[in-house]
């Protein structure tokens, strides 16, 4: 009496077929898209006086009014080190600037804005981040 193999037992005498992953290509890094959105994940914010909320942030793309109005350049670049040929970037958000702009990209009145969350206003800021760093030639 034959019993079944168990499932997962190959027979040794058929050939095993052998599969070649091919690597991962490298993801290059998007430019982001505008309008940008930015989902909040954590909670919804006051739009308006009448308590509309929102649970996206649309912004629009910077413009150099903006940056004005914002009181400067949010993203700030510091060289940190230099080693050989390779040079290491800091970047820092100044939060207050950031806020602004934030509103005036927005068009959320900045007491609003600085309601949200603290997670949901890194997320964003973030984000935009990568504007001012890559207008710098950094990104």
């Amino acid at each position: 009496m034959n019993k079944p193999e168990r499932e997962g037992f190959v027979d040794d005498a058929e050939p095993i077929e052998q599969v070649v992953a091919e690597p991962e290509k490298p993801v290059e890094p998007q430019p982001d898209q505008w309008p940008m959105v930015v989902k909040l994940m954590h909670k919804p914010i006051q739009k308006s006086p009448m308590g509309d909320t929102v649970n996206e942030l649309k912004f629009r793309e910077p413009t150099a009014a903006d940056i004005i109005r914002s009181g400067g350049n949010p993203v700030n670049v510091e060289v940190a080190d230099i080693t050989g040929n390779m040079v290491h970037y800091n970047f820092k958000i100044d939060a207050a600037k950031m806020m602004r702009m934030m509103a005036n990209l927005s068009g959320i009145l900045e007491p609003y804005i600085q309601k949200m969350d603290s997670r949901d206003y890194n997320s964003c800021a973030h984000r935009l981040q990568r504007f001012f760093i890559a207008e710098q030639g950094m990104w």
